[in-house]
């Protein structure tokens, strides 16, 4: 599928075309490399549900600094059963990132990030 068709599937309301645009977009494949329209289709998948985009915007909120936001994006995430999110929302609760330290929140989100398979053995 070229850009232009991937394109007109996301502006469609398909979340995992939107993903791929901002992809695109990111790595500057088939579109000029432009963060900001990245980051508007990856935030577009995110708030329609797109649980990968949600734990990518918590990737992309944590390489800024934004340790509240990336919390906030990474919570949705783990709420929808990612077991890598369970896993990062435990280490924004051992550091505190964007939320107080709290050991038995750590261990809450580690040990559910453990029953569904992360880290994985």
């Amino acid at each position: 599928m070229n850009f232009s068709e991937m394109l007109q599937k996301a502006e469609s309301g398909d979340t995992e075309a939107m993903r791929s645009v901002a992809m695109a977009y990111l790595q500057g494949e088939n579109a000029e490399d432009n963060f900001s329209k990245a980051l508007e289709w990856i935030g577009r998948a995110a708030e329609l549900g797109n649980v990968e985009a949600m734990a990518e915007m918590a990737d992309v909120y944590r390489k800024v600094r934004k340790f509240d936001q990336a919390f906030d994006w990474e919570k949705k995430a783990a709420n929808q059963g990612r077991a890598q999110s369970m896993y990062n929302l435990s280490v924004h609760y051992r550091d505190g990132l964007g939320v107080s330290k709290n050991k038995e929140m750590h261990r809450y989100w580690y040990d559910n990030a453990k029953k569904n398979g992360f880290p994985p053995r």
